[in-house]
């Protein structure tokens, strides 16, 4: 037969258990899908935004250090070795979120934006100002990834069809 002790014992304890149980939840994600579209949105509008022949520096805001290292810097070298002027904006006149997910505790976003170079011109070398391109209105697609909270460009090329 129980002790009355050990009964009362178990029935003071089980409520705490039950509740420190009931107290547990799944955690919720950082990132909610509408939030990381709009701060892959806001990343890409200041990067684009960015004069990248600005000042060089060991870093950029709105990119990863990947792409970074591996894109953003090379290209600032380039414009170190040719005599490249720029007048003129390239706008964004369309941004469009394509996918989002988890993975692993990395939120990924892709996306896809609509640039309208039409006032952009350059001159090489002293050569004359000319538009970069043949068609002024062209799509870039981009992967964007969070980082300590932010999100950032990780991935940005042109698209291979254009629907802008």
């Amino acid at each position: 037969m129980l002790r009355p002790t050990a009964v009362f014992a178990a029935l003071a304890i089980a409520p705490l258990v039950l509740a420190a149980c009931a107290g547990v939840s799944e955690p919720e994600p950082e990132w909610t899908e509408e939030e990381a579209y709009a701060a892959a949105e806001e990343t890409f509008r200041g990067y684009w935004a960015l004069d990248l022949r600005a000042e060089k520096s060991e870093e950029r805001p709105f990119v990863t250090a990947e792409f970074f290292r591996d894109i953003v810097e090379p290209a600032s070298n380039l414009g170190e070795e040719i005599d490249i002027e720029v007048r003129g904006e390239s706008l964004i006149s369309s941004f469009d979120s394509s996918g989002f997910r988890i993975i692993g505790d990395t939120a990924v976003v892709e996306a896809s934006a609509c640039i309208d170079a039409s006032s952009y011109e350059v001159n090489v070398g002293g050569e004359g100002w000319k538009a970069p391109r043949e068609d002024p209105t062209y799509e870039v697609v981009m992967l964007f990834e969070s980082v300590d909270g932010e999100m950032l460009v990780a991935d940005f090329n042109e698209a291979v069809s254009d629907s802008c």
